[in-house]
């Protein structure tokens, strides 16, 4: 397990960039105090906590996400029932409350769109990389 949570909490860390569903229960006990937000938009849980931009970096956003994978070679069908059950669950008012309370929004896709949302953040990343010169080491 990690260590940035409890080290986080008790001062040895003093900043990090943590993912909301994480950061949210956190922020509302007391335990951190939330720097702005890294979404283009406020997270409705912790309305008083600025973005980025609001902060005086426009321009400035990172957002995450959470996917579902079956292995290479999984049949066609058993792909389209697993995503299916997904969707129908993720279209649901109780996943819809679950995730709002964790500061999050499901944005479902099937597996093709998946699949191209994955092309583009691997292309986006890849331009970041080259741009700031990052090299394997």
């Amino acid at each position: 397990m990690s260590t940035l949570l409890p080290d986080l909490i008790s001062g040895v860390v003093d900043y990090t960039v943590l993912e909301i569903s994480a950061a949210v229960p956190l922020v509302k006990s007391g335990k951190l105090r939330a720097l702005p937000v890294s979404s283009p938009a406020r997270v409705p849980v912790i309305a008083d906590v600025p973005t980025l931009a609001e902060a005086g970096m426009p321009g400035a956003t990172l957002t995450g996400w959470v996917g579902l994978a079956a292995p290479a070679g999984t049949p066609p069908a058993v792909v389209d029932k697993l995503a299916q059950a997904a969707l129908e669950f993720f279209d649901s008012p109780e996943a819809a409350a679950h995730f709002a309370q964790r500061g999050t929004t499901p944005y479902a896709l099937g597996p093709k769109a998946f699949d191209g949302a994955l092309a583009n953040d691997q292309a986006q990343w890849k331009r970041v990389i080259a741009l700031a010169g990052i090299q394997a080491e």
